[in-house]
């Protein structure tokens, strides 16, 4: 005889039944959930991506511009070899370049800001400047440099400070006779610098002071009074 089931059994039974397949399924999106990325650390990762796309884009712009230019003599030619150097002291910064046959030259990933720029060549006056740099703006330069004349007649030779201290420190050591020298060849290479005269002419008087024999002393005193005369003769002209 088959069983009939009573409607209290029949919904005992559903129930644990629905009850099995709920908990089964539940069990399986939980294991499946805690498969991917859990919830608690979506907020982090997502900072962490901002933050670094942020970084990204801040270097771009720091690099993103860029300095191209040529140099030429006066007549227009290109100038092959000339040097070009660039500084930023405000982010410790330098570039160098060297132009082509066409006088051309660049340089890349410039950091945006107020760059100095000095371009030099060889028989050429040196050029100095700068600009700006931006991402939306990248200076494109066209210098010309000036031929070097060279030492006008007559000037000072560029070691007249030097010598000058070398010669002075040979006096203040008591070495008349090599200071005296030293100023006579400072006199020879600085034609305009007529006060020389007057510090040969001490020195010959301080070198007589100390001159026993007369007719050397009398050469001596000789000697310094020409110099003076010298320095009277050149200041009149």
């Amino acid at each position: 005889m088959r069983r009939i089931l009573t409607p209290v059994t029949l919904t005992r039974r559903t129930i644990f039944f629905w009850q099995r397949v709920s908990g089964a399924l539940v069990s399986r999106s939980r294991q499946r959930w805690s498969r991917v990325t859990p919830r608690h650390l979506w907020l982090p990762l997502c900072r962490a991506v901002t933050l670094a796309l942020a970084l990204a884009a801040a270097a771009a712009a720091q690099t993103a511009g860029r300095i191209t230019g040529t140099i030429k003599d006066p007549d227009g030619k290109p100038i092959k070899g000339a040097t070009v150097r660039a500084s930023n002291e405000a982010v410790n910064a330098r570039m160098t370049s060297t132009t082509d046959d066409k006088g051309r030259f660049a340089m890349i990933g410039v950091r945006s800001g107020r760059w100095v720029i000095v371009a030099e060549a060889p028989s050429f006056v040196p050029l100095q400047g700068s600009t700006d740099v931006t991402s939306s703006n990248t200076p494109v330069l066209a210098l010309t440099l000036q031929r070097d004349p060279g030492p006008m007649p007559g000037a000072l030779v560029k070691t007249i400070a030097e010598d000058v201290a070398a010669a002075e420190a040979l006096h203040k050591a008591g070495k008349l006779d090599e200071a005296i020298s030293a100023y006579q060849s400072i006199e020879s290479k600085n034609t305009r610098l007529t006060t020389v005269n007057l510090v040969l002419a001490s020195l010959y008087r301080e070198k007589a002071e100390q001159e026993k024999n007369p007719a050397a002393k009398q050469a001596l005193l000789n000697r310094a009074a020409d110099a003076d005369n010298e320095f009277k003769k050149s200041e009149s002209k």
